[in-house]
């Protein structure tokens, strides 16, 4: 009997709601466990865990890098610090996540709220850099949850780890469970990809938010006829877990990479990289990276962004449907026009 994952279930709490939650839950389990914010307690939701571990948050004010390095103080103290940050407040303490936390390899964990693209609040505020430069942080876990089941899982795997962790969740409804059989698997403390759909040919992969974007294209291409295609929620960004993306590669002609993030310098192309790489040795899938192109978001809903930018079920859909064009004239011979 095979196990049917159930469809997505919208709770009204936000992921700010969630994560902040799942970080209480930790503080009354490990007195270790301290919160940092630069004056947005009450944009991270954040009024609950004050009110019930005064002593053990910190308000540091509009001061984003004093609190990276604060929290390393802490961190080398024997404290397990969690910082919660909006991901473009966190461009301002880069060189604070760099020299003080990862560089010292410390237990810092960083919830970067906001990730990805964020509406009305403008184009300084999206949260679209993040994942392109920390990718290149030694030390440095970086990670997404598609669901509430999977943050939670991600903020206990931060208290375990001896090492610094960011993890990223976006703006808005938080999705309780998305697509669950399991729980979540870890190997040497780090999430490992989960292939939620098993199809053959393509293979759509995603992070986070874009996980759901892809199950979405799914359903789509199914219902209009087309051979299934693999859904893989990549979970762990960086480091990436090369013998499962490698296996990917191998069994699949097509890979498409959706993330609400910038393409430039994203997971997307460090994962077509790694198929150049195996190129010369064994047949690989063609790989397609979707995202944020090179501009500034302009203002506008978080829908309306994400059809500005092409990262939509629809696009994913064109993706496919045009490769599949192009292989059918070449096993046909037909040349096409140019």
């Amino acid at each position: 009997c095979k196990a049917v994952a159930a469809p997505a279930i919208i709770s009204r709490r936000s992921w700010s709601d969630a994560a902040s939650s799942a970080v209480c839950a930790l503080a009354e389990r490990d007195k270790r466990v301290v919160c940092l914010t630069a004056a947005m307690k009450c944009g991270s939701k954040l009024d609950t865990f004050a009110e019930r571990f005064p002593d053990r948050f910190f308000d540091v004010g509009i001061a984003e890098g004093h609190m990276l390095t604060m929290a390393a103080g802490m961190a080398a103290g024997g404290l397990r610090p969690v910082v919660f940050i909006y991901s473009t407040f966190l461009q301002r303490a880069m060189d604070q996540l760099v020299h003080d936390i990862a560089m010292q390899n410390l237990p810092v964990t960083i919830a970067v709220d906001r990730s990805g693209l964020i509406g009305d609040d403008g184009e300084t505020h999206q949260g679209l850099l993040d994942i392109s430069w920390s990718r290149s942080v030694p030390h440095l876990v970086v990670a997404a949850p598609r669901d509430e089941i999977g943050l939670s899982a991600l903020f206990d795997l931060g208290l375990r780890r001896n090492g610094p962790m960011m993890i990223r969740f976006p703006r808005g409804e938080a999705i309780p469970s998305l697509h669950r059989i399991r729980g979540e698997i870890f190997l040497d403390d780090l999430p490992v990809p989960e292939i939620l759909e098993k199809g053959t040919e393509c293979a759509l992969l995603g992070y986070g938010k874009t996980v759901e974007l892809m199950l979405q294209a799914r359903e789509i291409i199914v219902r209009d006829g087309g051979v299934p295609p693999s859904v893989v929620d990549i979970k762990c960004v960086k480091p990436m877990c090369v013998p499962v993306m490698e296996e990917l590669l191998k069994s699949h002609e097509l890979v498409i990479v959706a993330e609400d993030g910038y393409k430039e310098c994203g997971v997307g192309e460090a994962i077509a990289s790694l198929a150049e790489k195996l190129r010369p040795l064994s047949r690989t899938a063609m790989v397609l990276p979707m995202g944020i192109p090179d501009l500034f978001v302009p203002q506008g809903t978080v829908s309306e962004q994400a059809e500005y930018c092409g990262l939509t079920p629809r696009k994913v859909v064109t993706m496919y449907e045009e490769y599949q064009k192009r292989t059918h004239r070449q096993g046909s011979g037909i040349q096409g026009v140019r």
